[in-house]
Order: structure tokens, then C-alpha cells, then sequence
């Protein structure tokens, strides 16, 4: 009995429409940056490798898990306000890695998609 495995029962959904996606791509095309389009998991739960982290990936198979997204896509749809989320990832949650991230680089690449997001928001 209960709510099926996802589902968000304040709004009956598990998954969270997202607009906008032909002048996000654009966005991303202009800067050059290598991109992926797909599903956020998203929880209340701080991700690490682990049982979990492998049943999220093979129940709902997300591009990558976050904490963030889900609240705002579920504020946005309440309220009819069109939501898509941008994600800057650093790290993976179901293989181990080896890396030294460089922080100052990962902003300036930020930035550069956050101006291309505002030009062509702005000519939308």
C-alpha cells in the first residue's frame, strides 16, 4: 500500500514536465561545451555509492542524482511557471573516480553558459 516508488504525492506525479528545451539547446550549442539532455534524480538524500545509489539508477535511470531540482520543478509546476534545470556536474555517484577538479575553470565554464542562457533568453 502507499504511494508508488517516486511519486511526489502533493502533485500525484514522478516526473516534472521542463520547458524551454529547444532555446536551452541553442545555449549550449553556442558555447561549445560538451552537453547531455535527459533525467535528474532528486531527493532528500545526499548521494554516495551504495545500494541506493545503484536502485535509483536502475529503477528511474537518470543522467545524475541531485537535491535540488525535484523541490523547484514541483514549486514551478504549483504555480505555472515554466522550469528547466541547467546542472554543472563534478562528480558520479555510481563509479569510483580519480580526479583533481579545478574549481576557478569550472566557473569561468559556468559563466559562459549562464551569458549564452541570458542572450538567448533574451531573443526568445
Amino acid at each position: 500500500c502507499g504511494d508508488p516508488i517516486g511519486m511526489v504525492s502533493t502533485v500525484n506525479m514522478v516526473e516534472f514536465p521542463t520547458s524551454g528545451l529547444p532555446t536551452a539547446r541553442r545555449a549550449m550549442d553556442a558555447t561549445g561545451y560538451p552537453y547531455r539532455v535527459g533525467k535528474c534524480a532528486t531527493g532528500d538524500w545526499f548521494g554516495v555509492m551504495g545500494q541506493r545509489a545503484e536502485f535509483i539508477k536502475d529503477t528511474f535511470h537518470p543522467l545524475l542524482c541531485e537535491m535540488e531540482g525535484g523541490a523547484i520543478a514541483q514549486v514551478c509546476h504549483r504555480n505555472r511557471v515554466p522550469f528547466i534545470a541547467i546542472k554543472s556536474v563534478s562528480d558520479c555517484l555510481t563509479a569510483s573516480q580519480n580526479y583533481d577538479f579545478d574549481w576557478p575553470k569550472a566557473m569561468e565554464h559556468l559563466n559562459d553558459v549562464v551569458m549564452a542562457f541570458v542572450k538567448e533568453m533574451e531573443e526568445f
